[in-house]
């Protein structure tokens, strides 16, 4: 229990630094540009306060990921476990992202709070208006699931083991921040389902084949340097908050 919670303990503290690279790079999938969206500092922060509310939820993956790889009953550090529970874990932390990311993008868009935002979801779409993207979702939270959860540990202790462990808090930031983008195309399907209400619930690819009309092969990969600026930030401070605390 003590280790759930300085993990939350963390995650809270490195939640403010890295929270604006969050907000712009969401503003700019939703509406295809290059460019900072926000005209005022205000902006940078809106939806803090949700996030405040719902940031200590995930770092639970982390035990369900032990929990899933226990119950496999295979060994710890077995590739096909790790695999299978990163994924699950990934599958699993949608329940709960896909709501927020969207009531998020409805704040942004609407300059509203979160219930004004989560009552207008509700009354247009009903339950399932709270889902939408879900698939793009489910598919970007289990390959980034996998690669934090199962690989990145990995690669982790490899460098703290060597002669290189003086850049382990780098490592720390960097090899998070290129799986994120690397998966940008499925971020980018999620969050265009999510905030183009016009978009059929059954057309999947509507939004990327509008992102490639208008930007090209570029458009799959908008607003990248500020996903790799959000995830570099937060798991670098992260792990310095979670070594500073295990501490003490």
């Amino acid at each position: 229990m003590k280790s759930v919670l300085l993990v939350q303990a963390a995650s809270l503290s490195a939640l403010p630094f890295w929270y604006p690279f969050y907000a712009i790079a969401l503003k700019q999938k939703y509406r295809l540009t290059t460019s900072n969206p926000f005209a005022h500092k205000r902006e940078y922060f809106r939806g803090l306060r949700l996030t405040l509310c719902l940031q200590p939820l995930y770092p639970l993956l982390f035990k369900l990921n032990e929990t899933i790889n226990e119950c496999l009953g295979l060994d710890k550090h077995a590739t096909l476990s790790q695999s299978i529970s990163s994924l699950s874990s990934g599958v699993v932390s949608v329940l709960v992202a896909n709501p927020y990311e969207v009531i998020l993008i409805d704040m942004q868009k609407n300059k509203v709070n979160a219930r004004m935002a989560a009552s207008r979801i509700y009354y247009k779409r009903g339950i399932l208006g709270f889902y939408r993207g879900y698939l793009f979702m489910m598919l970007r939270n289990s390959v980034f699931c996998w690669g934090l959860l199962g690989i990145y540990p990995q690669i982790k202790e490899y460098i703290d083991n060597t002669r290189f462990q003086v850049i382990s808090p780098l490592i720390a930031g960097i090899v998070p921040a290129i799986m994120r983008t690397s998966i940008m195309p499925l971020d980018l399907g999620a969050v265009l389902k999510q905030a183009d209400q016009t978009i059929k619930p059954k057309s999947y690819f509507q939004g990327l084949k509008m992102a490639y009309r208008k930007h090209g092969i570029f458009g799959y990969f908008i607003s990248t340097k500020y996903t790799f600026l959000m995830t570099f930030t937060e798991m670098l401070l992260f792990h310095q908050f979670l070594k500073l605390y295990s501490r003490e």
